[in-house]
């Protein structure tokens, strides 16, 4: 799920902008597209074909010129993939992390990406993870497990 800036506390001015402790290094809005690399992936990248293909003819919303790619992979199961809009590449959530379908926030002005799944099915209990995009890879920032309905 794109962040919604009116549910974002940190917008309201009830917590600090964590978004904003990670800017992105630059901003790509190029109107060009750019053909996705789809070697590798796991899964497969060549199986989102479709739409890879669209979000390289779309405006970046991750770290400055990343599209963020959602995917199903079957009941109570969904993923991201993540397309450089400047190189083609593309990349992964880390291993483990997804679970079930996570809820994504995340914005173009931002290296940030916090990720909330299920840790069973049911949805009652989440783990709550914090990455930060650097040098082409995703670093663990902050973790911990709580309730759902708990705010990120």
């Amino acid at each position: 799920m794109d962040m919604v800036p009116g549910n974002d506390p940190a917008r309201n001015g009830t917590a600090p902008d964590p978004f904003a402790q990670y800017p992105a290094q630059d901003v790509f809005f190029e109107d060009a597209p750019v053909e996705p690399i789809l070697e590798g992936g796991d899964p497969p990248h060549r199986r989102y074909i479709t739409a890879l293909r669209a979000a390289g003819r779309e405006m970046p919303d991750f770290a400055g010129h990343y599209r963020v790619v959602h995917y199903g992979c079957g009941t109570m199961c969904g993923s991201a993939k993540f397309l450089d809009r400047r190189s083609g590449r593309i990349l992964d959530l880390p291993a483990g992390l997804a679970r079930y379908s996570p809820d994504l926030m995340h914005t173009a002005a931002s290296r940030l990406l916090r990720v909330r799944d299920a840790l069973e099915g049911a949805w009652t209990r989440c783990r709550f993870t914090d990455l930060v995009l650097e040098d082409g890879q995703f670093r663990t920032v902050a973790q911990h497990d709580g309730p759902c309905s708990e705010d990120a």
